[in-house]
This record gives C-alpha cells, sequence and structure tokens, in this order.
C-alpha cells in the first residue's frame, strides 16, 4: 500500500540534474547503529489521509496480510524475504502488529526539474506491492509514505517522515544535506537509495547498498573509452555543475581522470535550473580541444539540445563516457536526435538489455511492469529496488524484534550482496567500506543501449570486475 501526496508519473528525469555529474558520495558510518535500545516515541497520531487510520489517532488497523495465491517471496537468488508470519508488537514508530509504515523520498514535484527521482516512488510502488502480495515482512503489510521534497525542501519532508515512518528506504533528495540533522534527532535510520552530499553520506543511522567513499572514483569507465579510443584521455572535458555543494564531484571525476594518466582540459560549470543556450560551452569545450567529453549536467535530459549545440559549433569529441546514474532513456533517445559522438556508460547493475542473462533484472522488469507498463527501468529505479531489497532481508531477520538497531545491525552484515543478483557483489560488513570493483559498458543507440562486451573484458559474468577499476583520489571532499 503506498500512500502519495503527488501525481504517479510526470516526464521523469535523473537527479543528474542538479549534480551536473556523476558518482553520489557514499560511505557507511561506523555508528550507525544508534546506541540507544530504547523504541521511538510512537504517540504520534498518524494523519486522517494515512491508509492506516479512518480518522486521526484512529488505532484500527488492516488484517494481517495474506498472500495472494501462488505468490512468491523470492527475489533473484534471495529466498522468502517476504511472505506469511506472525511477528507482533509495536516495537517502535510506525510499527504495529500487523504493518510497517515506511517512508521514501524524492523531488518529483518541483518548478524546474519534474520528476526528478520519480523512479525512487516506482521502486517503493513495485517492491511492496509484490511484497505484500507475497504476505508482507513476517506477515506485516509495508505501507509506504512517499514524501516529496520538491527540490528546495527536502529537510520538511524529512520532518514529515519523523512524524509516521519507522524508517526510510529507497529514497533519494538532490539537497540531501538538508535532512541530515532532523533526521539524526529523531532517530529515522535509512537505508537509502543514492545521497548527493559529502554531509549525508557520513551521517550515521543508515546503512547503504551501492558504497561510494569521497576518497575513491570509478575509473574502469574511463580505462576502456581510452583504450578503445587511444589519446583521448590526454584531452578530457568535463560538463558540470554551478552548484557549491557539487564541486566535489567535478573535482571527483577531474582526479579519478588524472589517477589514471589522463589529463582534463576543462571544466565547465552549469547553473542550476534551465540553460537557454549550451552552445558556449560547446564552443569552450570545443577551444579547449576536448577529445573525451564527461557531460554530467546534459545528462539529465538535454543531451539532446546540448548535443545539438555541440554540432551548431563543430564541437565533436570522439568519445562520451558518464556512470550509471545517466543509464535513462532520454540520454539513448538523444542519439536519434543529434550527432553524437559514441556515448557510453559504465554500469553497475544489470541492463534490461542483459535480463535474458540475469534472473533477478527480469523479475524487477517484470515488477516494474506490473504497476505500470510506461515506467523506466533505469538507474533510479535500480538502485531504489536494491535499498529495498536490503530491507525486506534485513526486517525479516529481525522477525518481532523489529528495530531499527536491528535492522542496520542486519543490513550492515551482508558480506556478498549482490541484491538477489540485480548488482554484482559487494561485502557491506566492512569497517572502511570501498567502491564496488565491478562495471560493464553500454553504448546508447536510437533504439537503446547495447552492452559492449569488448570494450568490457568480462571476468565475472557480464561484468569486469578488478581493483584497478576504482582509484583513490584526494581533495574531493
Amino acid at each position: 500500500m503506498v500512500h502519495r501526496a503527488t501525481p504517479r508519473w510526470v516526464n521523469g528525469v535523473t537527479l543528474l540534474a542538479i549534480l551536473g555529474l556523476t558518482a553520489a558520495c557514499t560511505t557507511r558510518d561506523d555508528n550507525a547503529v544508534p546506541q540507544t535500545s530504547e523504541a521511538p516515541d510512537t504517540s504520534s497520531p498518524l494523519s486522517s489521509d494515512n491508509p492506516l487510520s479512518s480518522e486521526p489517532g484512529s488505532t484500527d488497523a488492516p488484517p494481517k496480510t495474506t498472500p495472494t495465491s501462488d505468490a512468491s517471496g523470492d527475489f533473484g537468488t534471495l529466498t522468502n524475504i517476504c511472505g506469511p508470519g506472525d511477528a507482533s508488537g509495536a516495537t517502535a514508530r510506525g510499527v504495529t502488529d500487523d504493518s510497517i509504515t515506511v517512508g521514501t523520498g524524492a523531488d518529483v514535484e518541483n518548478p524546474f526539474l519534474p520528476g526528478l527521482g520519480i523512479g525512487f516512488f516506482a521502486a517503493a510502488e513495485a517492491f511492496t506491492t509484490w511484497c505484500n502480495a507475497a504476505g508482507g515482512i513476517n506477515g506485516r503489510e509495508i505501507v509506504v509514505n512517499e514524501h516529496d521534497g520538491g527540490l528546495f525542501n527536502a529537510g520538511a519532508a524529512v520532518v514529515a517522515s519523523c512524524e509516521t515512518d519507522f524508517m526510510m528506504v529507497g529514497n533519494g533528495f538532490a539537497q540531501d544535506d538538508q535532512t541530515v540533522d532532523p533526521r539524526l534527532e529523531c532517530g529515522l535510520g535509512q537505508i537509502p537509495a543514492y545521497q548527493t552530499s559529502v554531509v549525508a553520506s557520513q551521517s550515521g543511522l543508515q546503512v547503504q547498498p551501492l558504497p561510494s567513499p569521497i576518497d575513491q572514483w570509478l575509473v574502469g569507465g574511463y580505462r576502456a573509452v581510452g583504450e578503445r579510443y587511444p589519446g583521448v584521455l590526454d584531452a578530457v572535458g568535463i560538463l558540470g555543475s554551478a552548484v557549491p555543494t557539487q564541486e566535489r564531484n567535478n573535482v571527483g571525476a577531474a582526479a579519478g581522470v588524472e589517477a589514471i594518466g589522463g589529463t582534463v582540459v576543462d571544466i565547465q560549470r552549469v547553473p542550476p535550473g534551465a540553460v537557454d543556450n549550451w552552445r558556449p560551452y560547446a564552443e569552450a569545450q570545443k577551444a579547449a580541444g576536448v577529445q573525451m567529453l564527461i557531460p554530467g549536467a546534459a545528462s539529465i535530459g538535454a543531451m539532446t539540445p546540448y548535443g545539438q549545440s555541440m554540432n551548431n559549433a563543430g564541437f565533436a569529441p570522439t568519445a562520451i563516457i558518464l556512470d550509471s546514474t545517466a543509464y535513462k532513456p532520454v540520454n539513448y533517445q538523444a542519439t536519434a536526435e543529434a550527432d553524437l559522438a559514441p556515448f557510453y556508460l559504465a554500469l553497475q547493475f544489470w541492463p534490461e538489455v542483459l535480463a535474458d542473462q540475469s534472473p533477478a533484472a527480469t523479475q524487477a522488469i517484470e515488477m516494474l511492469d506490473a504497476i505500470d507498463s510506461d515506467a523506466s527501468y533505469d538507474f533510479e529505479y535500480v538502485q531504489g529496488l536494491n535499498a529495498w531489497l536490503l530491507f525486506a532481508v534485513a526486517a525479516t531477520a529481525c522477525g518481532s524484534d523489529l528495530t531499527v538497531e536491528c535492522v542496520l545491525e542486519q543490513a550492515g552484515s551482508q558480506q556478498r550482496w549482490t541484491a538477489g543478483g540485480l548488482v554484482p557483489p559487494k561485502d557491506l560488513s566492512a569497517t572502511d567500506l570501498t567502491m564496488n570493483e565491478c562495471f560493464l559498458i553500454v553504448r546508447a543507440t536510437p533504439d537503446g543501449w547495447v552492452y559492449e562486451e569488448e570494450m568490457t573484458k568480462p571476468n565475472t559474468e557480464a561484468f569486469n570486475c578488478s581493483p584497478d577499476n576504482i582509484a583513490s583520489v584526494t581533495g574531493v571532499g
């Protein structure tokens, strides 16, 4: 059951609209598990429009979840993560004998980039619909509250979550630095899909399914493009963001390139909001002699106008490269609308084009189709689903002892987390987490993404996995 206060589907764009570049910086805090065993205050009444109550303060709850006939609680290689059971007890805020109220968040309703993070809401709905059909978490129904930060009100969205929700799961706010103080003050644990600011990524009371420490950068894709097109690493250009809190993305990409022997010859910083004229950026990069382009700020639905401006300016780099966050239909579609150079992504999950080799990806697509056949299997959806799967595994293991402490402890103990085969394996239990060292390359075509096996050089299923794919970088935070 999903409680939403915003329209379900609008024209979705990715978080890169604000972030301007690539990886979110995330770490696992050593103090992720709160030091108190006291349950949060459950005295706050549920809102009148909450699905759990017919009026404010109502204690009526839905009957214990009954599995739909033949519904399975298995996802990929994960077994029995959802299903019937006899868990009971109001062990924490948002938890009753019959239900678990969980929050998620995005910036869908905003005046500049409508639809920002819509995939996070899609993941919440797809997962909880599937999980509840199988019997919920140990028999408890999952009820989701969607909190919209509207781009500028992420802090207020988290304050609202603090009133009703057990945890936040699969959330991603463009300005998540606003969320840290209210979240920690109310003891709201989270398993986020994505984080953007250093302060949010380094905060406590959380476990992250895709670690990305600020002193590391995924460089495997850069190296693959450099090997495919010799010499391009000598003239790299970055189209980044002018938002001060996102400067680390500009610096991080540059540091990653330089860590593998490349040279950054130009960094353009694009102001937030709509860009009326992309041509000055293209002309500046042409003048700098850019051969390998990292166009973070244009990969948010602006690859077509930016590509057209490149064409008009006569700017023709040899290749374009981005990471998983740019895995959106709008980006491959740009190749049909502008004369783009070969455009590649370095992905850290199974793409739709390889779903026939990944039962987990196939199941994820089926779950999404079940709620909206027009929705996109993209970075936001996959990473949101990754977070929900980790939550379900942890919460199921906690049984009736469903507390924030238990969920974070269970989630942070996963030694070979693959989200059932949706992502390459990663140890989430290490004290000092490192980035996932696996990636694969896809290329944009007018008809979709195409797997580039020769560039990937796979050694672990479809992925290339090696410590060499991660570079240590400094001066990024």
